[in-house]
């Protein structure tokens, strides 16, 4: 009967730990995921404040906040691409507890 109750225990917690897993991975391929799409919107918007900032027709002080914005938005992407390369890797090693690598 002990015996019995110990492969029961054994069986929940792989259960436990599998459901674990694959939430623990589709939560980070979520936030990936997330990071991703603002990461490539804050690299449109620099490269659109890049391009005003090159513009001779617009005004020295549209130009200067252009370039502003340029860095300030190019912070961001890379803060985004960061997060996104952590959320990689959280589901990464999720993956791997599924697989059991």
């Amino acid at each position: 009967m002990s015996e019995d109750k110990g492969i029961l225990e054994q069986a929940a917690d792989y259960v436990t730990e599998t459901v674990e897993a694959v939430g623990d991975y589709l939560g980070a391929t979520a936030k990936e995921t997330e990071h991703k799409t603002k990461e490539e919107g804050h690299k449109a918007e620099r490269k659109a404040d890049t391009e005003q900032a090159k513009n001779d027709n617009a005004s020295l002080t549209d130009r200067a906040k252009s370039a502003g914005n340029a860095v300030a938005d190019g912070a961001k992407e890379l803060t985004e691409g960061g997060k996104k390369e952590y959320e990689g890797q959280k589901a990464d090693n999720a993956k791997d507890k599924l697989t059991g690598n």
